[in-house]
């Protein structure tokens, strides 16, 4: 597997709709009052709710909405979610 040290991820976002449905239903997953108490990636939120729509997603926009996810995070627009454990590059987060 090759790896790209120098990745700068851009936002030129593939398909806008899957973009903004994907993060919507991180949204919804982080605004719920359901308390999982363990570690998931923003993946598993989206694809626990919508497995087809995470597939269609290209690469790009993967990295894109779990970026943003991240952004909003620390702009503390979640509340009532805290970042878990580290999965390699990936982020976690947990309902507390």
């Amino acid at each position: 597997m090759m790896k790209y040290h120098n990745f700068q991820l851009d936002w030129n976002i593939n398909n806008i709709k899957d973009f903004n449905d994907a993060l919507d239903i991180f949204d919804s997953w982080a605004e719920s009052g359901a308390v999982t108490g363990e570690d998931v990636r923003v993946k598993d939120v989206i694809k626990n709710q919508d497995p087809d729509l995470y597939d269609r997603l290209s690469r790009g926009d993967k990295c894109r909405v779990g970026k943003a996810v991240s952004n909003r995070y620390e702009k503390h627009m979640y509340s009532g979610i805290v970042r878990g454990n580290d999965k390699g590059a990936t982020k976690t987060y947990r309902k507390s």
